[in-house]
Protein backbone atom coordinates (compact mmCIF):
# COMPACT_ATOMS: atom_id res chain seq x y z
CA UNK A 1 0.00 0.00 0.00
CA UNK A 2 1.32 3.38 -0.96
CA UNK A 3 1.41 6.33 1.38
CA UNK A 4 -1.02 8.36 -0.74
CA UNK A 5 -3.60 5.56 -0.69
CA UNK A 6 -3.29 5.30 3.08
CA UNK A 7 -3.77 9.06 3.43
CA UNK A 8 -6.84 8.94 1.20
CA UNK A 9 -8.39 6.05 3.17
CA UNK A 10 -7.75 7.80 6.47
CA UNK A 11 -9.25 11.03 5.16
CA UNK A 12 -12.37 9.14 4.01
CA UNK A 13 -12.61 7.40 7.39
CA UNK A 14 -12.36 10.72 9.24
CA UNK A 15 -15.03 12.24 7.02
CA UNK A 16 -17.29 9.22 7.61
CA UNK A 17 -16.75 9.46 11.35
CA UNK A 18 -17.63 13.14 11.40
CA UNK A 19 -20.72 12.49 9.27
CA UNK A 20 -21.86 9.76 11.69
CA UNK A 21 -21.39 12.11 14.61
CA UNK A 22 -23.54 14.72 12.89
CA UNK A 23 -26.22 12.20 12.03
CA UNK A 24 -26.32 10.83 15.55
CA UNK A 25 -26.37 14.27 17.14
CA UNK A 26 -29.12 15.51 14.83
CA UNK A 27 -32.37 14.42 16.51
CA UNK A 28 -34.67 16.80 14.72
CA UNK A 29 -37.51 15.42 12.63
CA UNK A 30 -36.82 11.87 13.85
CA UNK A 31 -40.34 11.68 15.26
CA UNK A 32 -41.91 12.28 11.88
CA UNK A 33 -39.96 9.47 10.09
CA UNK A 34 -42.01 6.65 8.68
CA UNK A 35 -41.00 3.04 8.93
CA UNK A 36 -39.48 3.03 5.48
CA UNK A 37 -37.51 6.20 6.17
CA UNK A 38 -36.31 4.75 9.47
CA UNK A 39 -35.20 1.62 7.68
CA UNK A 40 -33.28 3.60 5.02
CA UNK A 41 -31.72 5.89 7.64
CA UNK A 42 -30.55 3.00 9.80
CA UNK A 43 -29.21 1.04 6.83
CA UNK A 44 -27.23 4.10 5.71
CA UNK A 45 -25.76 4.57 9.19
CA UNK A 46 -24.96 0.86 9.42
CA UNK A 47 -23.16 0.92 6.07
CA UNK A 48 -21.01 3.88 7.10
CA UNK A 49 -20.30 2.25 10.45
CA UNK A 50 -19.25 -0.98 8.72
CA UNK A 51 -16.93 0.95 6.40
CA UNK A 52 -15.41 2.74 9.38
CA UNK A 53 -14.92 -0.57 11.25
CA UNK A 54 -13.33 -2.18 8.17
CA UNK A 55 -10.92 0.72 7.82
CA UNK A 56 -10.01 0.57 11.50
CA UNK A 57 -9.35 -3.18 11.25
CA UNK A 58 -7.14 -2.63 8.21
CA UNK A 59 -4.95 -0.19 10.11
CA UNK A 60 -4.86 -2.33 13.21
CA UNK A 61 -1.85 -4.23 11.74
CA UNK A 62 1.49 -3.28 13.34
CA UNK A 63 3.49 -4.30 10.26
CA UNK A 64 1.44 -2.03 8.05
CA UNK A 65 1.83 0.85 10.47
CA UNK A 66 5.64 0.35 10.66
CA UNK A 67 5.79 0.23 6.86
CA UNK A 68 3.86 3.48 6.59
CA UNK A 69 6.12 5.07 9.21
CA UNK A 70 9.22 4.07 7.26
CA UNK A 71 7.77 5.49 4.08
CA UNK A 72 6.87 8.69 5.87
CA UNK A 73 10.40 9.03 7.30
CA UNK A 74 11.85 8.34 3.88
CA UNK A 75 9.75 11.11 2.39
CA UNK A 76 10.90 13.46 5.13
CA UNK A 77 14.54 12.61 4.52
CA UNK A 78 14.12 13.09 0.80
CA UNK A 79 12.48 16.45 1.25
CA UNK A 80 15.22 17.52 3.67
CA UNK A 81 17.93 16.38 1.23
CA UNK A 82 16.20 18.17 -1.62
CA UNK A 83 16.08 21.36 0.37
CA UNK A 84 19.73 21.02 1.40
CA UNK A 85 20.79 20.20 -2.16
CA UNK A 86 18.99 23.21 -3.50
CA UNK A 87 20.71 25.38 -0.93
CA UNK A 88 24.09 23.85 -1.81
CA UNK A 89 23.56 24.47 -5.53
CA UNK A 90 22.70 28.08 -4.88
CA UNK A 91 25.80 28.47 -2.71
CA UNK A 92 28.00 26.98 -5.42
CA UNK A 93 26.55 29.34 -7.97
CA UNK A 94 27.35 32.30 -5.73
CA UNK A 95 30.91 31.05 -5.21
CA UNK A 96 31.38 30.56 -8.94
CA UNK A 97 30.16 34.09 -9.58
CA UNK A 98 32.65 35.42 -7.02
CA UNK A 99 35.47 33.44 -8.65
CA UNK A 100 34.54 34.77 -12.07
CA UNK A 101 34.53 38.31 -10.79
CA UNK A 102 37.91 37.84 -9.13
CA UNK A 103 39.33 36.23 -12.28
CA UNK A 104 38.13 39.17 -14.38
CA UNK A 105 39.74 41.62 -11.96
CA UNK A 106 43.04 39.68 -12.06
CA UNK A 107 43.05 39.63 -15.86
CA UNK A 108 42.39 43.34 -16.00
CA UNK A 109 45.20 43.99 -13.50
CA UNK A 110 47.65 41.80 -15.43
CA UNK A 111 46.83 43.49 -18.71
CA UNK A 112 46.96 47.04 -17.40
CA UNK A 113 49.42 47.12 -14.48
CA UNK A 114 51.61 44.02 -14.09
CA UNK A 115 53.71 43.62 -17.30
CA UNK A 116 56.71 45.39 -15.80
CA UNK A 117 56.43 43.45 -12.53
CA UNK A 118 56.23 40.13 -14.35
CA UNK A 119 59.22 40.96 -16.52
CA UNK A 120 61.30 41.79 -13.45
CA UNK A 121 60.29 38.54 -11.75
CA UNK A 122 61.17 36.51 -14.86
CA UNK A 123 64.55 38.23 -15.14
CA UNK A 124 65.42 37.52 -11.50
CA UNK A 125 64.37 33.87 -11.90
CA UNK A 126 66.59 33.51 -14.97
CA UNK A 127 69.59 35.04 -13.22
CA UNK A 128 69.18 32.79 -10.18
CA UNK A 129 68.85 29.70 -12.39
CA UNK A 130 71.95 30.68 -14.37
CA UNK A 131 73.99 31.24 -11.22
CA UNK A 132 72.88 27.86 -9.84
CA UNK A 133 73.90 26.07 -13.04
CA UNK A 134 77.29 27.78 -13.04
CA UNK A 135 77.85 26.83 -9.42
CA UNK A 136 76.89 23.24 -10.19
CA UNK A 137 79.31 23.12 -13.13
CA UNK A 138 82.18 24.44 -11.01
CA UNK A 139 81.41 21.88 -8.30
CA UNK A 140 81.36 19.10 -10.90
CA UNK A 141 84.74 20.17 -12.30
CA UNK A 142 86.26 20.21 -8.81
CA UNK A 143 84.85 16.77 -8.10
CA UNK A 144 86.23 15.39 -11.37
CA UNK A 145 89.69 16.74 -10.56
CA UNK A 146 89.74 15.23 -7.08
CA UNK A 147 88.45 11.88 -8.31
CA UNK A 148 90.98 11.79 -11.16
CA UNK A 149 93.80 12.39 -8.67
CA UNK A 150 92.54 9.59 -6.45
CA UNK A 151 92.25 7.30 -9.47
CA UNK A 152 95.81 8.03 -10.52
CA UNK A 153 97.08 7.22 -7.02
CA UNK A 154 95.07 4.01 -6.88
CA UNK A 155 96.31 2.85 -10.29
CA UNK A 156 99.90 3.55 -9.25
CA UNK A 157 99.44 1.58 -6.02
CA UNK A 158 97.79 -1.23 -7.98
CA UNK A 159 100.66 -1.36 -10.47
CA UNK A 160 103.21 -1.58 -7.64
CA UNK A 161 101.29 -4.36 -5.93
CA UNK A 162 100.88 -6.33 -9.16
CA UNK A 163 104.58 -5.98 -9.86
CA UNK A 164 105.37 -7.29 -6.40
CA UNK A 165 103.01 -10.25 -6.85
CA UNK A 166 104.45 -11.02 -10.29
CA UNK A 167 107.93 -11.12 -8.79
CA UNK A 168 106.59 -13.64 -6.26
CA UNK A 169 105.31 -15.90 -9.05
CA UNK A 170 101.72 -14.79 -9.47
CA UNK A 171 100.33 -13.91 -12.87
CA UNK A 172 97.22 -12.05 -14.05
CA UNK A 173 94.96 -12.68 -16.98
CA UNK A 174 95.15 -9.18 -18.43
CA UNK A 175 98.92 -8.66 -18.15
CA UNK A 176 100.33 -12.17 -17.79
CA UNK A 177 99.90 -13.21 -21.42
CA UNK A 178 103.59 -13.90 -21.87
CA UNK A 179 103.42 -16.74 -19.35
CA UNK A 180 100.44 -18.34 -21.08
CA UNK A 181 102.13 -17.91 -24.45
CA UNK A 182 105.05 -19.96 -23.14
CA UNK A 183 102.64 -22.65 -22.01
CA UNK A 184 100.96 -22.73 -25.42
CA UNK A 185 104.32 -22.95 -27.18
CA UNK A 186 105.28 -25.86 -24.93
CA UNK A 187 102.04 -27.66 -25.84
CA UNK A 188 102.59 -27.00 -29.53
CA UNK A 189 106.14 -28.38 -29.35
CA UNK A 190 104.90 -31.50 -27.60
CA UNK A 191 102.19 -31.96 -30.21
CA UNK A 192 104.68 -31.63 -33.05
CA UNK A 193 107.13 -34.02 -31.43
CA UNK A 194 104.45 -36.51 -30.47
CA UNK A 195 102.73 -36.60 -33.87
CA UNK A 196 103.21 -40.20 -35.00
CA UNK A 197 104.40 -41.15 -38.46
CA UNK A 198 102.55 -43.46 -40.80
CA UNK A 199 104.53 -46.49 -39.62
CA UNK A 200 103.78 -45.66 -36.01
CA UNK A 201 100.10 -45.19 -36.82
CA UNK A 202 100.01 -48.57 -38.54
CA UNK A 203 101.78 -50.14 -35.58
CA UNK A 204 99.28 -48.55 -33.19
CA UNK A 205 96.40 -49.80 -35.29
CA UNK A 206 97.85 -53.29 -35.22
CA UNK A 207 98.29 -53.06 -31.47
CA UNK A 208 94.71 -51.89 -31.14
CA UNK A 209 93.58 -54.79 -33.21
CA UNK A 210 95.57 -57.12 -30.95
CA UNK A 211 93.83 -55.68 -27.87
CA UNK A 212 92.11 -58.49 -25.97
CA UNK A 213 90.30 -58.83 -22.66
CA UNK A 214 91.70 -61.31 -20.20
CA UNK A 215 89.24 -64.15 -19.52
CA UNK A 216 89.55 -63.69 -15.76
CA UNK A 217 88.58 -60.01 -15.99
CA UNK A 218 84.83 -60.65 -15.79
CA UNK A 219 82.23 -60.09 -13.13
CA UNK A 220 79.00 -62.08 -12.98
CA UNK A 221 78.78 -62.35 -16.76
CA UNK A 222 78.47 -58.57 -17.09
CA UNK A 223 79.79 -56.59 -20.02
CA UNK A 224 83.09 -54.71 -19.64
CA UNK A 225 83.55 -51.09 -20.65
CA UNK A 226 86.28 -51.46 -23.27
CA UNK A 227 87.31 -47.80 -23.12
CA UNK A 228 87.87 -47.91 -19.37
CA UNK A 229 89.53 -51.34 -19.65
CA UNK A 230 91.90 -50.05 -22.30
CA UNK A 231 92.73 -47.03 -20.11
CA UNK A 232 93.57 -49.09 -17.02
CA UNK A 233 94.99 -52.22 -18.62
CA UNK A 234 96.49 -50.82 -21.82
CA UNK A 235 100.01 -50.84 -20.39
CA UNK A 236 99.87 -54.64 -20.12
CA UNK A 237 99.07 -55.08 -23.81
CA UNK A 238 100.81 -52.18 -25.58
CA UNK A 239 104.37 -50.95 -25.24
CA UNK A 240 103.50 -47.48 -26.50
CA UNK A 241 100.81 -47.10 -23.84
CA UNK A 242 103.29 -48.18 -21.17
CA UNK A 243 105.85 -45.64 -22.40
CA UNK A 244 103.28 -42.84 -22.45
CA UNK A 245 102.23 -43.67 -18.90
CA UNK A 246 105.85 -43.68 -17.79
CA UNK A 247 106.48 -40.30 -19.45
CA UNK A 248 103.52 -38.83 -17.60
CA UNK A 249 104.88 -40.12 -14.31
CA UNK A 250 108.42 -38.94 -15.08
CA UNK A 251 107.22 -35.35 -15.26
CA UNK A 252 106.64 -35.36 -11.51
CA UNK A 253 109.67 -37.27 -10.20
CA UNK A 254 111.90 -35.90 -7.45
CA UNK A 255 115.65 -36.09 -6.98
CA UNK A 256 116.75 -36.82 -3.43
CA UNK A 257 120.30 -35.49 -2.88
CA UNK A 258 120.18 -35.46 0.93
CA UNK A 259 121.08 -39.09 1.66
CA UNK A 260 124.78 -40.01 1.35
CA UNK A 261 124.64 -43.54 2.72
CA UNK A 262 122.93 -45.46 -0.02
CA UNK A 263 123.83 -44.66 -3.66
CA UNK A 264 120.44 -45.93 -4.79
CA UNK A 265 118.78 -43.11 -2.86
CA UNK A 266 120.04 -40.67 -5.50
CA UNK A 267 117.69 -42.23 -8.00
CA UNK A 268 114.54 -40.50 -9.09
CA UNK A 269 111.51 -41.23 -6.96
CA UNK A 270 107.81 -40.75 -7.55
CA UNK A 271 106.46 -38.43 -4.83
CA UNK A 272 103.93 -40.06 -2.49
CA UNK A 273 101.69 -36.95 -2.39
CA UNK A 274 100.84 -34.00 -4.59
CA UNK A 275 103.82 -31.65 -4.87
CA UNK A 276 103.07 -27.92 -4.84
CA UNK A 277 105.19 -26.00 -7.38
CA UNK A 278 107.60 -23.36 -6.19
CA UNK A 279 106.79 -19.88 -7.54
CA UNK A 280 107.12 -19.11 -10.37
CA UNK A 281 105.62 -22.37 -11.65
CA UNK A 282 107.06 -23.99 -14.75
CA UNK A 283 105.18 -24.66 -17.96
CA UNK A 284 104.37 -28.27 -17.05
CA UNK A 285 102.46 -27.29 -13.94
CA UNK A 286 100.78 -24.38 -15.69
CA UNK A 287 99.63 -26.64 -18.53
CA UNK A 288 97.04 -28.15 -16.19
CA UNK A 289 95.50 -24.72 -15.68
CA UNK A 290 94.38 -24.55 -19.31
Amino acid sequence: MSLNEAKKQLADAIATYEHLQLELSNKDNLEFYSDQEWHAHLSHLGLQTAQLINTSRTYDDNDLLSLLERKQSKLKRHSAWKKKHKKHVQQRKRQQLKKNEKWIKDIVWKVTVSPSVNAAAIATAKTTALSETQQQQTNDRKLVKTLSKKLALLTEIRALRRKKLENQGHFFADEGNAFFNKVKEWHQRNETTETPTQDEQQQQQQEKKQFAIHPEDTWHHMGIDKVAYNYWCGSDQSLETLLNTRRLWDQYILLDNNSDTNPHDHLHKVPPTFVAPAPPANAIWASYLL
